[in-house]
């Protein structure tokens, strides 16, 4: 990870404090670093202290893990402790996941990869519980074919894609981790009341999304009015969207799903998703 990238998804967010930054040394050489952040509030307006999170532990390949993990896991603890936290989370995902978005895991931070055995044995014996099964799906738009039934036919005829680029953040953390970055979103409006009835949010991510070498959207919010449910809406309004991010340049989406969400997960298979990987939610009792 180069210090461009560094600086845009960890020193450059607003809340970023050296104090959490924690660096290991052998000798003169750098061979590990770890950093603690905070997850926001119920507005997502400020950061909760009570919700400390691990965002990312990194130990360079060529030594061992355990020894300088456990040097950089220590303080990392005893910061959640001085904060009277009851738990501290391991990476995380967005919106409890201060750094590192679009630099780590795909559209979202998943966690631990399944791709980092190493280090999710390692925060095992270190008391931290594996939690919800994070699935992170893509599909090159290019191969997106619309589901054409009664109930496409019936949204089509009900309602309409509103498109917004570079939309205005729904909160000061969004803006802290979005602000920067290329979004598009879609509103699912009602054509006879003009009522907004379901939306989706998008980002550009990045820097993955270059080192790729192809465009690649996140999906990163979908929501659907509760009483308008099953009824073929959420398959309407993902499956427009793509046309729209097609036009729009993107090449590629991916989305992230826990994996006990049956329904979410069955639909992105349905429209041709591929399944290319997890992350794992971790997290460790502190009191």
């Amino acid at each position: 990870m180069n210090p461009t990238i560094l600086e845009d998804v960890l020193f450059a967010k607003p809340y970023f404090d050296a104090s959490h930054f924690f660096v290991a040394f052998d000798d003169n050489e750098m061979v590990g670093m770890a950093v603690v952040g905070f997850a926001p509030d119920a507005d997502q307006n400020d950061l909760d202290l009570s919700k400390p999170v691990v965002s990312r532990l990194m130990v360079d390949p060529d030594h061992e893990l355990e020894p300088i993990a456990l040097a950089l896991l220590e303080p990392c603890l005893e910061l959640a402790k001085s904060l009277n936290s009851k738990d501290i989370c391991y990476g995380s995902r967005f919106p409890d996941s201060p750094f590192f978005d679009g630099a780590y895991g795909g559209s979202l931070v998943p966690g631990v990869l399944e791709l980092e055995p190493s280090l999710r044995k390692f925060l095992d014996s270190q008391g931290f519980v594996q939690g919800e099964q994070i699935e992170a799906y893509q599909m090159p738009l290019s191969e997106f074919r619309s589901v054409v039934d009664r109930k496409q036919i019936t949204a089509k005829r009900q309602f309409k894609l509103l498109t917004q680029s570079d939309p205005k953040p729904a909160s000061w953390y969004a803006a802290c981790n979005f602000g920067k970055q290329n979004c598009v979103d879609f509103l699912l409006m009602d054509r006879k009341t003009n009522e907004c009835c379901g939306n989706l949010c998008y980002w550009e991510i990045q820097p993955l999304s270059s080192m790729w070498g192809r465009r690649t959207a996140g999906l990163y919010f979908l929501s659907i009015d509760e009483k308008l449910r099953r009824s073929g809406l959420a398959t309407m309004l993902v499956g427009e969207s793509f046309k729209q991010l097609l036009e729009l340049g993107f090449a590629c989406v991916e989305v992230q799903v826990p994996r006990s969400d049956v329904g979410l997960c069955g639909l992105f298979e349905k429209l041709g998703f591929e399944n290319i990987g997890r992350g794992f939610q971790m997290k460790k009792q502190l009191a």
